[in-house]
């Protein structure tokens, strides 16, 4: 295992991967399976960080250059792991902001699993009566890495808002409207960046953080509606028509996945995907959604025979 690695390289490398994965639940619910990647990552990160301490010591005086910047990184993370309450703290958190990922249609869901959360992460921590706050951190903000979508219904990239907007009424001037949308999306990440960025932070001013949150949760909404407004087109929605428009926003909830998590597709999409989608028959659905039965036939090869189990969708999704 990693704990009894003597290698200075494949230690960086390795912590690197595991820092660096990204891990999707589609289909997150509460969180069950995001939960146990978190604890198999929590081993993973800890087992890292105790060994780094034992290799640092070792390479302390390393001439070497490749050496000598790799060590400095290394105790770069040590050094952060200073700034929160203890070691294990520090891992969760990290995780949590960088390692984990979930979409869930039903918000409920998407509150607990956040909670669940947490919880696991409160119960690291020990109060001290003598600092301020009882020694106590702000919890990790995760609404933007927890998400209240339907996996199945939105984009997932530009060739799919071209594929839209070239057979529907916009076929001239569409490369503008792209351009536009790759920029928008662009400032929505960079605002995930930062948001992410000031959350590690401990002495960042929490109005900052207010501030940032409210600028990026507004520039989404107006993405996101945006969006959705081309979306309907594949559905026969008239986005016109306010009523039908947000009535079918609220039925279908879309999830535009390249402005939801744009680095990740950017660079290819999650590096492991987990979880149980539901087991629904497609037929069934059609009760909830009256005047859109067809709308997974539309989308998906796997569907169009109108005879298949919902979770079939969610694997040709992912």
């Amino acid at each position: 295992g990693i704990e009894s690695c003597n290698s200075l390289l494949l230690l960086h490398s390795f912590w690197r991967a595991v820092h660096g994965i990204k891990i999707l639940d589609p289909t997150c619910g509460s969180g069950a399976f995001l939960f146990q990647a978190l604890n198999v990552l929590e081993v993973l990160y800890e087992s890292c960080l105790d060994q780094m301490e034992r290799i640092l010591e070792d390479h302390g005086e390393s001439k070497s250059s490749t050496n000598i910047t790799i060590l400095k990184e290394l105790q770069r993370v040590l050094d952060s792991t200073k700034d929160h309450p203890n070691r294990r703290y520090f891992a969760l958190k990290s995780i949590m902001l960088n390692n984990l990922f979930g979409v869930d249609i039903m918000e409920e869901a998407v509150e607990i699993c956040k909670l669940r959360m947490f919880l696991k992460l409160a119960a690291r921590v020990e109060a001290d009566v003598s600092k301020p706050n009882l020694g106590l951190e702000p919890l990790p903000d995760i609404d933007f890495n927890i998400r209240p979508g339907n996996t199945l219904v939105g984009f997932t990239d530009l060739n799919q808002v071209k594929t839209t907007l070239t057979s529907g009424q916009l076929k001239l001037g569409f490369e503008k409207i792209l351009a536009e949308i790759e920029g928008k999306a662009k400032q929505c990440d960079a605002g995930f960046r930062t948001f992410r960025e000031l959350q590690t932070n401990r002495k960042q001013d929490d109005k900052v953080l207010l501030t940032a949150k409210k600028e990026l949760t507004d520039r989404l909404s107006r993405l996101d509606l945006e969006l959705d407004q081309y979306l309907s087109l594949d559905y026969g929605i008239n986005a016109t028509n306010t009523r039908a428009f947000e009535n079918w926003r609220q039925e279908c909830k879309p999830f535009h996945w390249f402005v939801g998590f744009y680095e990740i597709m950017k660079e290819g999409g999650f590096d492991m995907v987990i979880g149980n989608p539901p087991y629904i028959q497609i037929q069934k659905l059609n009760e909830f959604y009256p005047e859109e039965t067809s709308f997974y036939q539309k989308k998906y090869l796997t569907a169009q025979d109108g005879n298949v189990d919902i979770y079939v969708p969610f694997i040709e999704r992912s």
